[in-house]
């Protein structure tokens, strides 16, 4: 007699992480959305799945055979596609009706710092192996992180979003994040993006400087220009953090955005700089030792 299997515990770990992940982007697309209507619920999604399984049981796999489905393993086949469809409507029905009756919480801003930093840190973890394996840096090396607002995502269609809490602190939904290694004769550097609607790391580079190709951190106001989703370009008002880099002009790779003047302006807050000045002023003690 053959033994039912049981999952084993890295599988439940493996499901539960990916759940909780699902969870943290549902969240997020919440905290900047809001909390949505009947077609943001599990129920529309049920009621869409058995719709399109009846469409194909009882009318398109049919018609593509060309009606011979009275006789064969086909009609099972079709007969059950179509039944798994009306039980997963029904299902989605009565979890529709469940979620109607549930009141749409919003998501609290503590809720989203916590998705932020666990972004962030696993987004650091990440970039420092990718040093660690493309340059074969030790494992306890010093990193410096540098992370700030950012235009652009992996995915052109999941724009950045923008919320003021309470506090009048401004949250965006897309950073980048700069990490720097500086040994005695070379400077390491990773740069990435990472988009919190969808958790996705992109644009991964990892570059190797003379140590004294270095030569300052500048924070200044800027002009820059982003293309939007629709392809249309725009100017942006922004206080930028600049490594100016020998042999380089202008605004180079080694930069992050502290703010956005004219979201905050539009929404009446401010960015936090507190964390990447204090790295800055870090950088800029190590350059200055080089020198």
């Amino acid at each position: 007699m053959q033994k039912e299997i049981q999952p084993t515990q890295n599988q439940d770990l493996f499901i539960e992480n990916h759940m909780a992940e699902l969870r943290r982007r549902a969240d997020v697309q919440k905290y900047f959305l809001g909390a949505g209507d009947f077609r943001s619920g599990e129920g529309f999604g049920h009621i869409v799945g058995g719709g399109l399984a009846i469409f194909m049981g009882a009318f398109l796999f049919p018609l593509l055979l060309g009606g011979h489905t009275d006789s064969g393993v086909e009609r099972y086949l079709f007969w059950g596609l179509t039944l798994a469809g009306i039980v997963m409507a029904l299902w989605g029905i009565f979890l529709m009706y469940k979620e109607d009756k549930t009141p749409r919480t919003p998501i609290s801003d503590e809720r989203f710092d916590q998705i932020s930093r666990y972004d962030i840190e696993k987004t650091k973890r990440e970039a420092q192996q990718v040093l660690i394996q493309n340059f074969a840096l030790p494992e306890d090396s010093e990193f410096i992180h540098l992370v700030g607002p950012n235009y652009y995502t992996a995915n052109r269609h999941i724009p950045i979003l923008w919320k003021v809490d309470g506090a009048g602190r401004i949250r965006y939904s897309n950073f980048a994040l700069v990490t720097l290694v500086f040994t005695e004769d070379s400077v390491y550097s990773h740069t990435c993006i990472v988009n919190h609607r969808d958790g996705i790391f992109g644009k991964s580079h990892a570059y190797r400087y003379h140590r004294d190709a270095l030569q300052e951190v500048l924070i200044e106001d800027r002009e820059i220009e982003r293309v939007t989703t629709e392809q249309k370009i725009e100017e942006k008002h922004v206080s930028l953090l600049m490594i100016r880099v020998a042999g380089k002009e202008d605004v180079n790779e080694l930069s992050v955005v502290l703010s956005d003047r004219d979201i905050a302006q539009k929404l009446g807050g401010h960015f936090e700089e507190t964390e990447v000045r204090q790295a800055a002023e870090k950088i800029a003690a190590l350059i200055k030792k080089t020198s």
